[in-house]
């Protein structure tokens, strides 16, 4: 019997090479949706991505050699303020949480809670060397979807983005209205996309 994998792939005619980013990487209580596909799939290759160093090693063990991991805010190549939280609440983010927002769902003030700030280098994703396409694309990275498509016009003109998280856009201060976040990032009619959230 083929594999699930087996049968996506020769659905989606994934033929050679396959190169998936995942930006804003932590593993925290969920399995990605393209986590088989990067573990079962023989030429399937993880661009990891998480600017938060206590999420580094626990990424490269889950992946091993499936994945590149690379510790970088992507963003628009420009130094920015990191707000640290808490490692297992995933929401370290380059904007500062909003308490009065935070306050409506049950346990999130203190789930978002900064422990420090940092002063960080954000990297411009087109600018990576190590990446030659990206074919899916997932992004986790408190609304900033709008930065990462005007400052990777490459990789963005080539990836289905098949998740791009929005819950915390409300949560966090100074951030772009939540249609800007997505629309810079829409594929074309001929894009391959494994699931929509």
């Amino acid at each position: 019997m083929l594999s699930r994998i087996t049968r996506i792939s020769e659905l989606l005619q994934l033929n050679g090479a396959l190169f998936i980013a995942d930006i804003g990487a932590a593993l925290l209580a969920e399995t990605p949706v393209y986590a088989p596909l990067v573990l079962e799939h023989p030429d399937a290759h993880l661009f990891s991505f998480d600017g938060d160093p206590r999420q580094i090693a626990a990424l490269k063990a889950r992946y091993g050699s499936k994945a590149t991991v690379l510790e970088h805010y992507v963003g628009d190549g420009e130094a920015h303020t990191a707000y640290v939280c808490e490692e297992t609440s995933g929401m370290t983010s380059l904007f500062k949480p909003s308490p009065r927002a935070l306050s409506f769902f049950n346990g999130f003030e203190d789930f978002g809670r900064v422990l420090r700030t940092e002063r960080v280098q954000t990297a411009r994703l087109d600018s990576i060397a190590a990446i030659e396409r990206i074919d899916f694309l997932k992004m986790d990275i408190r609304a900033r979807s709008s930065v990462y498509c005007r400052t990777a016009p490459r990789h963005c003109a080539s990836a289905s983005p098949y998740s791009s998280r929005s819950l915390s856009w409300a949560c966090t201060r100074g951030n772009p209205a939540l249609a800007t976040s997505t629309s810079g990032c829409v594929p074309t009619a001929t894009s391959r996309t494994l699931s929509s959230t």
